[in-house]
């Protein structure tokens, strides 16, 4: 029967306190515990399968660079005023924004987009004047990155790590679908928010259900791990629009590779420490047995006492705790900070690149690397 932590004293007291352990107790005498390269293998192989989903934030955010890019390079004349300006003009001087802009041309009034590859940008006339209309489209993404992380942090505790992340797999995965169907910027601007909010979900979602089955000594090389999947996530979707020419299509192809990731979730297991929080001990037991049988550990004795911190209802507490602990509280605003800056020059570089689409595959696949 599983026991609280305030209940833990009594029993070493008791001298009981071998046959009572916690959940990091457990994971620690569990996975990977005989260090052997095939041991590391196997967690790394199973925790690279859980965490794959983290691949959605990266590929959601960058999708309006490929399917939204500007290629003001790449046009020619159709009226009789541009062919008559173009007569006059060197190709590098004539050929680019500033032209379009400044005589107010449109197409296909006035010009002809060339080249293979489709974009929104240019189909709906997100240019010059209306550029501000493409920025809303990438920024409204994290509109519903921060609700979705508003809504997870109750979802989590509510119905559990893998609920809500297949949950968020499921809201990103048909509004992306959805997305291929749309027919102008006033359609796809609720689908980014969306986006954004299915997105953040399923990052947050994996990161956490994957976390709590990692021993202690591990979790350095798997937030390693972690942080390398968000620029995989990248690169796939670099490749993916280098095969696929037409915006639609990738739409269509994203939803079918999240789709792939709500098959993987499904297949793990839910969080056992969510599962003891809620009374489901007799679930949390085969979960570990089940771990332990993957890495050929001792399953747990029905004798042990599973010791969990009962966390319901706890928000406030967790939030008392920033003042209770200055450290905590210095450490998480210095991280805050970082990471907000870290963030506006990354994001801030990477959404610029939308402006220089005859080189947008060779910048992106920059921007990921140094990411």
């Amino acid at each position: 029967m599983g026991v609280s932590e305030d209940k833990y004293q009594a029993l070493e007291d008791d001298g009981q306190s071998e046959k009572a352990l916690t959940v990091e107790d457990i994971i620690n005498r569990t996975v990977a515990v005989k260090r052997t390269w095939w041991c590391m293998v196997k967690f790394v192989a199973l925790f690279m399968t859980g965490i794959g989903a983290k691949m959605v934030g990266p590929m959601m955010i960058g999708l309006p660079i490929f399917a939204g890019f500007l290629n003001y390079k790449s046009w020619e004349c159709v009226s009789e005023v541009c062919v008559n300006l173009s007569r006059n003009a060197t190709t590098e001087d004539f050929y680019t924004r500033k032209t379009i802009c400044d005589n107010g041309w449109a197409a296909p009034e006035d010009i002809r987009w060339l080249g293979n590859r489709t974009s929104f940008g240019l189909e709906w006339g997100l240019i010059c004047g209306n550029e501000g209309k493409g920025s809303n489209l990438r920024s409204f993404f994290f509109i519903g990155g921060f609700v979705g992380l508003l809504v997870a942090t109750t979802m989590f505790d509510a119905i559990g790590r893998k609920l809500t992340t297949l949950f968020g797999l499921v809201v990103v995965c048909i509004s992306t679908l959805v997305s291929g169907f749309a027919n102008g910027y006033t359609t796809m601007l609720p689908l980014r928010v969306i986006h954004g909010f299915g997105a953040f979900i399923v990052t947050t979602g994996v990161d956490l259900l994957t976390v709590e089955f990692v021993p202690t000594d591990l979790r350095n090389l798997s937030q390693l791990i972690s942080s390398l999947f968000w620029m995989i996530g990248s690169l796939v979707l670099i490749a993916i629009s280098y095969g696929i020419l037409q915006w639609r299509n990738i739409c269509y192809t994203l939803s079918g590779v999240f789709a792939l990731f709500f098959l993987i979730v499904l297949i793990l297991p839910e969080s056992p420490r969510f599962q003891l929080v809620k009374g489901k001990e007799a679930q949390a037991r085969k979960t570990f047995n089940k771990i332990a049988w993957i890495f050929n550990t001792h399953p747990l004795s029905k004798d042990t006492k599973i010791i969990f911190q009962d966390y319901k209802n706890n928000y406030w507490k967790q939030l008392k705790d920033f003042r209770k602990y200055p450290l905590m509280q210095k450490n998480t605003l210095i991280l805050m900070v970082s990471w907000m800056s870290i963030a506006c020059i990354s994001y801030g570089l990477l959404f610029s690149f939308i402006f220089w689409s005859h080189r947008i595959l060779c910048r992106t696949l920059l921007s990921s690397t140094l990411q």
